[in-house]
């Protein structure tokens, strides 16, 4: 090769070199600074947050993975409570199994997980695209969980597993992916211009994964058309993936080799929603069965499964657990745990204070536990209070100082022994109150506290109530009456 054409080669290299340096040197500054973010998943930033916060501060016992059928469909506090154990969600919308995989490869980097627990809705029914790339339930939302990572080496590892090689740029750059924003939301780009450091978002609560924001169930209307319909989901075409098959093995595999229990969990549909749900259990326990993975299906609840009230009034092929469904799965799926792995470490109820001071003004402690006398939360707590001969052990006054609510809930337990030949259903605990109102008067009256049936430890039977918030100045003798 002639001198003169080996100069002009390398001179096309170098120059190449830096063109490419001069256009991703920019790219790269503006991913930093966050030129281009529009905050619009801050929660799935927000879970990462959390989640390294913890390892400096308790352990996550629970680590649970999924799309949003898992941050919707479970409240982590109330499980955290039921188990005893730290449970945290680390689910992301629109994500499927090769996803999740990949989120706990990064999480094992800040937490060690004594069980992690996946949801099924992510594994999968998608066609392969060419036997290496699974086709994607939604880009967008794959590409959000993909910016909240952070570990550039896992990610750059994962990145051929998750996108097509036409998106690897999309993937790795928000700039890239938000370049729209200069037309259709130039003042948010001048708002990240004008900031004078970097995008950093900074979360002050303590936030353990969950997003339950379906507060009202199906409606009669749309009852009509799931029958119209006959089903909006077949289980028939709900099929997994050999692609997916492989993605749960290096879930339990990993678990395997690392030290941490592995199960699997099915939230449930309504029935008119999902029809031929037994072709789709059939499909995943041919997954599960031969890793001898354990795995729970609620989608088999059939008491549950004509309620409208537990979930979303949709059409759409994606249907959510409400807030009261969030609440109904609770207990069975902390029951089930507790029954099918052993050994788990239970700080909650060994005492550990750490847990205690964290959880101990989170929704559902009062459910299981004693109430904290430094708890900022408890406004109020009647101890010894008398109920047909016998003695309430407390009586609990608690108002989430995290909120603006104007309201107290109202916790007392009691011991199932108590009332082995009444049925507590049809009960309710009426307890007379003494409050001081915000004029400094003083009112009487009466609450009705009613069964808690999403509560049920084997030990005691939990009645609850709302009021509005006051000074409590006393608490008479309780009684039992039929509702």
């Amino acid at each position: 090769m002639e001198q003169g054409q080996t100069k002009r080669i390398l001179t096309f290299l170098i120059e190449g070199f830096v063109g490419l340096i001069l256009i991703l040197a920019p790219i790269r500054w503006a991913d930093q600074r966050g030129l281009f973010d529009n905050g619009s998943d801050e929660n799935s930033v927000e879970r990462w947050a959390s989640l390294r916060q913890y390892q400096d501060r308790i352990p996550v016992d629970v680590l649970i993975l999924g799309n949003s059928h898992a941050y919707t469909g479970l409240s982590p506090e109330w499980l955290s409570a039921a188990t005893g154990m730290t449970c945290f969600v680390l689910g992301f919308r629109g994500t499927d199994v090769t996803d999740h995989y990949w989120v706990l490869r990064e999480a094992l980097l800040h937490v060690k997980p004594q069980l992690v627990l996946v949801e099924t809705t992510g594994i999968g029914f998608r066609e392969e695209a060419d036997n290496r790339f699974i086709e994607r339930m939604s880009l967008v939302n794959q590409l959000l969980a993909f910016h909240a990572r952070q570990d550039e080496l896992l990610k750059a590892e994962s990145l051929p597993e998750l996108f097509e090689l036409d998106d690897f740029f999309t993937a790795w750059s928000p700039t890239v992916m938000n370049h729209h924003l200069w037309w259709t939301e130039p003042e948010k780009v001048r708002e990240n211009i004008y900031r004078a450091e970097p995008y950093n978002p900074t979360f002050k609560r303590c936030y353990f994964g969950g997003y339950s924001r379906f507060s009202s169930g199906v409606e009669d209307t749309t009852l009509v058309a799931y029958r119209e319909l006959g089903g909006v989901l077949r289980g028939g075409e709900q099929y997994v993936s050999e692609a997916h098959a492989n993605e749960v093995r290096r879930v339990v595999d990993l678990g395997r080799e690392v030290g941490f229990n592995v199960g699997f969990f099915t939230l449930p549909m309504h029935e008119e929603f999902l029809v031929e749900s037994e072709a789709r259990s059939a499909f995943l326990r041919e997954v599960f069965e031969p890793l001898g993975a354990p795995w729970i299906n609620f989608q088999d609840s059939t008491r549950w499964l004509s309620n409208p009230d537990l979930f979303e009034n949709t059409l759409t092929r994606n249907q959510h657990l409400t807030v009261e469904g969030a609440l109904t799965v609770n207990q069975p799926l902390a029951s089930w745990v507790l029954d099918t792995f052993e050994g788990l470490d239970q700080p909650g109820l060994r005492g550990d204070s750490s847990w205690h001071a964290t959880f101990m003004d989170r929704k559902g402690y009062h459910a299981y536990f004693p109430a904290q006398t430094n708890s900022p939360s408890v406004k109020h707590v009647a101890r010894d209070v008398k109920l047909q001969n016998k003695a309430l052990d407390q009586v609990v006054f608690h108002q989430d100082y995290r909120t603006s609510e104007r309201f107290m809930d109202v916790t007392t337990r009691i011991p199932q022994s108590w009332l082995t030949k009444l049925d507590p259903r049809e009960l309710v605990v009426v307890l007379p109150i003494v409050i001081q109102t915000g004029e400094g008067q003083e009112r009487s009256g009466k609450l009705n506290l009613q069964l808690n049936d999403h509560v049920n430890d084997g030990k005691h039977w939990v009645f609850q109530s709302r009021m509005n918030a006051g000074e409590i100045l006393r608490v008479g003798a309780a009684s039992l009456a039929r509702k």
